[in-house]
């Protein structure tokens, strides 16, 4: 059995996301937070750089290109990282700050290394209430790529129960029942 060890899922994580909208304002305030984790990323890759990619609330074509900042050794991910990260997940975005680029590469999309990130989350969430995320989850579930509207569905589905049964019969019955078969489907 070869390949990389299971990611471990961190408890505090989980509760932030469980806690959703009313944990966000805490969240951006934390982005600048440069205390570092224990989790150091880097030293096995053959090329690491910072850069500011991010996938905004509205898709935006006219982006500008991306911070490419190369760095040595290792990354300590930040406490402002993990923040990124588990905004992302709240809202239903990649907000990802470590990935991995071909070949043997890591990009690191960090607030703290590239604050223009700080910027981009409080324009985009920085007043979400829950009606609002309700109504952004509802917009990325009618799209039409299951990268948006199947993770916007099980969000919806964990955030706003009733309106996710209410959906069953709504509009967007028909990726309901698309998701909960691939999910019956998938071996646990």
């Amino acid at each position: 059995m070869g390949g990389s060890a299971r990611p471990k899922t961190f408890p505090q994580m989980q509760e932030l996301v469980r806690r959703g909208v009313s944990v966000l304002p805490t969240l951006i305030q934390h982005l600048n937070d440069k205390h570092p984790t224990k989790f150091n990323v880097g030293k096995d890759f053959a090329f690491r750089y910072f850069s500011d990619e991010y996938d905004p609330k509205k898709p935006n074509n006219d982006e500008e290109h991306p911070l490419e900042r190369r760095f040595n050794g290792d990354y300590s991910v930040k406490v402002g990282d993990v923040c990124y990260v588990i905004i992302g997940q709240i809202v239903n975005r990649d907000l990802y700050v470590l990935r991995y680029q071909p070949s043997m590469g890591l990009v690191v999309n960090s607030p703290i290394e590239a604050p223009v990130l700080i910027k981009k989350v409080k324009k985009d969430w920085g007043s979400l209430n829950k009606k609002a995320h309700l109504a952004s989850l509802l917009a990325d579930a009618d799209l039409n790529s299951d990268l948006w509207y199947k993770p916007a569905l099980q969000r919806l589905r964990f955030y706003y129960p009733e309106e996710y049964r209410n959906q069953k019969t709504g509009k967007l019955k028909d990726k309901i029942a698309e998701l909960e078969s691939a999910e019956k489907a998938k071996p646990e």
